[in-house]
């Protein structure tokens, strides 16, 4: 077993990881904004 190899696999798998985190914190903030754009429409009529 080479280590070389064993990390460039680690790394592979930690920035598949990271993008799937990100996305989803994006995809998290994005939604919450949303719903503080309605409801604050609905504050102001």
């Amino acid at each position: 077993m080479q280590g070389s190899d064993y990390d460039v696999e680690l790394v592979k798998i930690h920035e598949a990881g990271w993008h799937h985190w990100t996305k989803f914190v994006l995809w998290s903030i994005i939604s919450i904004s949303v719903l503080l754009l309605l409801m604050a429409a609905f504050l102001i009529d």
